[in-house]
C-alpha cells in the first residue's frame, strides 16, 4: 500500500487565523502528534467561498432538511454563496487520494452534528443541525472517515478513526487496481479478523453478500460492501471481541503446539483480558505461530500485520 495518507482539515485547526473573529482554533494532537505522520489538506468554507476575516458571525436558519446560512446582526443569507463554493470544491477536490476528514465542531459550514437551527423568529430549535460543508462532504463522501476534533478527546476514538482511515485508503487502492469480485473477495478475507473484533455477526453478513453475489450487479455489491464495512468499524471494538477473535486464532494450532505453548498463549491472552499487557502483544505472539506454520490465511490478515504506519501513528494515540 502507498504509505501516504492524506486527510482534508478545516484550516482553523491547523492554526490558520479564519475564525469569523479572525482567531484560530489550533489543536495540539491533530498537528504536533498526528501531523507527524500524514498531509493535511486544509480547507476553510467560509474564506474560501469570499467571504472576509474577521466576518460576522452566522447562524442557520429553517427549513431543516436545507439550512440557510444568515449573518446574525445585518441577517444576509449567504447560502447561495457557500452552496456554490461548496459544489465546485467538491467536483474538483482531491478525493481520490483524501482518505478521511477532520472538521471544527460547532461551525454553520464544518460542523458534523449538533449545530443549533433557527426558526424564522429567531428561535432555536434545537442543536438537531449539519454545517452546509460538512453535509455536502458527507453525502459526497458516505464511505470516508469524517468527524470533528472532538472525536479526538479519548485514544479509543483517535485509534478508531485511524484504524478506518488506513482500511478507507486500502478500499480506494482497491477500487484504483483491483476491481473485480475476485480481488473484493480477497479484500474480504484480508479484514475478516478485523472485521470480526467490531461486529462478528457483521462479518458473518458481509461473508454472504459475496457468497450470493453472482445474483446481484458487482457496482450494487461493491457500494453495499462497504457501506455495511465502514458502518461496522465505527463500533467499538473492545476487549471482549477481541479476546474472542484472539481465542479464535488460538484454536487454529491448538494441536500443533506443545502443552507449554498452550500455556503461555492462554496466559498471555488471560493478562490482555485483564487489562496488564496491550492488545499488541498476544498479536505479536500469534504472529509467531502464523510464521512458523505458513499459515497463508493469518499471514494476509491486517488485524495482525498493520500497515506499519497505522502501527506507529496508533502508539502515539
Amino acid at each position: 500500500m502507498n504509505q501516504s495518507i492524506s486527510l482534508g482539515i478545516s484550516k482553523c485547526l491547523t492554526g490558520a487565523r479564519t475564525r469569523y473573529k479572525g482567531g484560530h482554533k489550533y489543536h495540539t494532537y491533530l498537528m504536533d502528534v498526528l501531523g507527524k505522520f500524514i498531509d493535511y489538506v486544509p480547507v476553510c468554507p467560509e474564506v474560501e467561498c469570499g467571504l472576509p476575516t474577521p466576518r460576522t458571525p452566522m447562524l442557520l436558519f429553517t427549513p431543516i432538511e436545507n439550512p440557510k446560512l444568515i449573518t446574525i446582526d445585518t441577517e444576509i443569507n449567504y447560502s447561495s454563496q457557500m452552496n456554490d463554493w461548496i459544489s465546485c470544491y467538491l467536483d474538483t477536490m482531491p478525493g481520490r487520494h483524501l482518505c478521511g476528514f477532520i472538521l471544527k465542531s460547532k461551525s454553520p459550514s464544518c460542523g458534523v452534528s449538533n449545530i443549533e437551527i433557527h426558526n424564522a423568529q429567531g428561535k432555536s430549535l434545537g442543536h438537531i443541525g449539519t454545517g452546509l460543508f460538512a453535509k455536502a462532504l458527507i453525502k459526497a463522501n458516505p464511505f470516508m472517515p469524517i468527524t470533528d476534533e472532538l472525536g479526538f478527546e479519548d485514544t479509543k476514538s483517535r485509534i478508531n478513526f485511524i484504524e478506518r482511515v488506513f482500511v478507507y485508503k486500502r478500499w480506494l487502492d482497491f477500487k484504483d487496481n483491483n476491481c473485480n469480485m475476485q480481488g473484493l473477495i480477497r479484500f474480504n478475507m484480508q479484514h475478516r479478523l478485523l472485521i470480526m473484533s467490531h461486529d462478528l455477526e457483521k462479518t458473518d453478513e458481509l461473508d454472504s453478500l459475496l457468497v450470493n453475489s453472482h445474483s446481484t450487479n458487482f457496482n450494487y455489491t461493491t457500494l453495499k460492501y462497504i457501506n455495511i464495512m465502514m458502518k461496522t468499524l465505527q463500533l467499538p471494538s473492545t476487549v471482549k471481541k477481541n479476546v474472542y477473535v484472539l481465542n479464535h486464532i488460538q484454536q487454529s494450532y491448538r494441536s500443533k503446539l506443545q502443552h507449554a505453548e498452550k500455556q503461555e498463549l492462554t496466559d498471555i491472552i488471560n493478562s490482555y483480558t485483564q487489562y496488564e499487557i496491550p492488545l499488541i502483544i498476544p498479536i505479536k505472539h500469534l504472529n509467531k505461530y502464523a510464521q512458523r506454520y505458513n499459515d497463508v490465511f493469518l499471514l494476509d490478515q491486517h488485524y495482525l500485520y498493520p500497515d506499519p504506519l497505522e502501527l506507529l501513528i496508533k502508539m502515539h494515540a
